[in-house]
């Protein structure tokens, strides 16, 4: 390998590698991009897992939270337009 391509890996290698740092009170702190990126994963977990839900004490995240919002939802139109339907059809029924 000529010195510039080992140069480079060496660097790439350097920063694609998480390394323990700490500071001088002994906490361990970001090393590198890769500490960073998984930081930044784990936000976006988290955030998508709590988004909306406020303090409310479920596992669930908003996502499933509005799917089942939408379903209850749907739920109780069906019930409305089953009780038209009744409501039409004892018409038709009773000759009105």
């Amino acid at each position: 390998m000529s010195d510039k391509v080992e140069r480079m890996v060496e660097v790439l290698q350097e920063v694609f590698t998480s390394p323990e740092m700490e500071d001088g009170d002994g906490r361990h702190y970001d090393g590198n991009i890769v500490d960073a990126l998984d930081k930044v994963a784990h936000a976006m977990v988290f955030a998508a897992k709590h988004l909306g839900t406020g303090d409310a004490c479920t596992t669930w995240g908003a996502l499933e939270a509005h799917g089942k919002a939408i379903l209850d939802a749907a739920d109780n139109v069906s019930g409305a337009l089953y009780a038209v339907a009744e409501a039409l059809s004892e018409r038709v029924n009773d000759g009105r």
